[in-house]
């Protein structure tokens, strides 16, 4: 009995595992902190840049929480200003939260352990839980980048 249970959640561990594995090797590596660095002075929305910074990172890492907590060190040396340590003028903080959130519950696929747990769950094919889980995650994750842009109008 335990090697069945064992058998059914061993693939999904694994796939966590990697992706915090790989997180590691974007901060030990210094790659957020270049990414951060080319980002200080472009001048594009910082909320966008959040969201699309995130939704890399968990594409690659397959992982929410993993993207959103790299994502969250990687946009903050883009939008703090070096000479004083404080946020841009304009940045709302909490705006920048949500935006990273609604990023890191985008585009689930095969090194998602979500993707595998839904599709397990429910018994469908790979073909179906992306077009079901994974439309659910792209949708929500576009509605909550808008809603941020929109909240940006009134705050900040």
């Amino acid at each position: 009995m335990f090697n069945e249970a064992v058998k059914a959640i061993a693939g999904v561990v694994l796939i966590i595992g990697a992706g915090g594995a790989l997180k590691e090797i974007i901060i030990d590596t210094g790659i957020g902190d270049f990414i951060g660095g080319l980002m200080t002075g472009v001048d594009a929305n910082p909320y966008i840049m959040a969201w699309l910074i995130t939704v890399m990172i968990r594409l690659a890492t397959g992982q929410g929480v993993v993207s959103a907590m790299t994502a969250a060190g990687i946009i903050s040396a883009a939008v703090m200003d070096p000479a004083s340590g404080q946020m841009m003028a304009g940045v709302d903080p909490a705006l920048l939260v949500m935006a990273t959130a609604a990023g890191s519950n985008t585009l689930t696929h095969v090194n998602d352990a979500s993707f595998w747990l839904f599709k397990g769950y429910f018994g469908l094919s790979v073909k179906d839980t992306l077009k079901t889980w994974g439309l659910l995650q792209l949708c929500n994750s576009l509605v909550g980048l808008g809603m941020v842009l929109l909240l940006s109008l009134f705050v900040g």
